[in-house]
Parts: structure tokens; sequence; C-alpha cells
């Protein structure tokens, strides 16, 4: 089976192109594939937002943290003024 991306030939044991490491999508091939294709894709897009969604709240949880730190919030304000503070 040819891979999608670098077009290498590939041995039909093979899960992923020895060339380029593309996972080869060998169920795609046997029925024309757009709708398995189409449900593969929609599958690798929820997952990655959800990931990015759980990053996202991870990160403002981690500024709201250091927001509301009071050591923070001085050092910040000494520095922004010019003036250093311990």
């Amino acid at each position: 089976m040819k891979c999608s991306r670098c077009a290498q030939e590939n041995p039909p044991q093979d899960k992923f192109c020895p060339e380029c490491g593309t996972r080869l999508r060998r169920d795609l091939a046997s029925n024309g594939g757009s709708d398995r294709q189409a449900q593969i894709q929609n599958d690798d897009l929820r997952r990655a937002l959800a990931e990015a969604t759980e990053q996202q709240a991870a990160t403002a949880e981690t500024l709201k943290v250091i927001s509301a730190s009071p050591n923070t919030a001085c050092s910040v304000n000494w520095a922004f003024c010019g003036v250093y503070a311990p």
C-alpha cells in the first residue's frame, strides 16, 4: 500500500510508513474510504480539541494561582516601578 504522505510503497503488514512515519490506513482502501476517512478525521479532531481544552483550562488555573500569590504580585509591582524588592 502506498503512503498517502510520501507515496512510499509499503509491505502489507506495516501499520506505519517506514519512510515518513505516517499511519497507514488500510481500512480506507477496501471500501473507497470516504465515510471511514471522515470518521477517523473527525475522531482525531475531537481528541485534539479535548487536549487543547484541557491544556487551556490547566493554564488558566495556573495563572489564577500565580496572580493570587501575594509575593508574586509584590515582586511584579516593585519590579515595574524600578525598585528592587527581595
